[in-house]
């Protein structure tokens, strides 16, 4: 299993950086549930196994689940690799939960950051919905067994790291790719020092990934002595992965 997650957050991590805005699914469907918590109606989008015949059908088997930040994005090829791995049989089959936003940066922040004056985001109140409201609708509707993965980008990323710090029980594993941890000071890095340390994160899985940061002739060695603005970002992410 922790073969089959490295190289499905590897595969992931390539097609991430190129996102695009195709379609919306090739395969799958969309729902909309009511959210008492977020005060609307919410769009999400799943995928069961072709295996299972696309259909919610649990007789068939019950399978791990991907909760999947930006759905709206990366849907498309988040299910076509897990398709491709249970094909070729490197992965077992999976649900794909692709979670649309209304407003992804307010959905994937806390607090607020120097840039952007006056913003505020609302992370909390949208990471209560998924656990309160989202997990267990997928979990009552749909052939799921209890693992869970949470797949973030960008500020996505930062959202995957907030939640292992302050709710590590929630998934079993969580994948960060190139997480904006610069964010309000880079506080989810501080807070990391202090809860890595004392957490524990037995049975848990952490996948770190950031792309093109390096200068040529740069290694990490160096950027973990640097303290200008051009490496905070690499910086921030690879105190997270040594537990600061």
């Amino acid at each position: 299993m922790k073969s089959f997650y490295s190289s499905l957050i590897l595969l992931l991590f390539s097609f991430f950086v190129q996102a695009q805005n195709y379609d919306r699914f090739s395969t799958g469907f969309s729902e909309t549930i009511s959210s008492k918590i977020l005060g609307e109606d919410r769009e999400i989008l799943i995928h069961i196994p072709n295996s299972n015949g696309g259909s919610k059908i649990k007789d068939r088997g019950r399978y791990p689940v991907i909760y999947l930040l930006d759905g709206n994005d990366n849907f498309n090829s988040v299910v076509s690799i897990t398709e491709h791995m249970e094909e070729t049989s490197l992965a077992p089959p999976m649900i794909v939960v692709g979670i649309v936003h209304s407003n992804r940066m307010s959905e994937l922040t806390t607090n607020s950051d120097e840039e952007f004056k006056g913003f505020v985001g609302k992370g909390e109140n949208f990471m209560s919905f998924v656990e309160k409201e989202l997990i267990p609708y997928i979990d009552s509707t749909y052939p799921t067994t209890s693992y869970k993965t949470f797949i973030g980008h960008s500020v996505g990323g930062l959202t995957v790291i907030n939640t292992l710090l302050h709710k590590p029980n929630l998934f079993n594993s969580y994948a960060s790719l190139d997480g904006a941890l610069w964010w309000n000071k880079a506080k989810v890095v501080e807070d990391a020092k202090s809860i890595l340390a004392n957490q524990n994160y037995e049975g848990k899985t952490l996948y770190i990934a950031m792309a093109n940061r390096l200068e040529k002739g740069v290694d990490t060695v160096s950027v973990m002595k640097d303290t200008s603005g051009s490496t905070d970002l690499i910086r921030g992410k690879l105190k997270v992965y040594r537990g600061t």
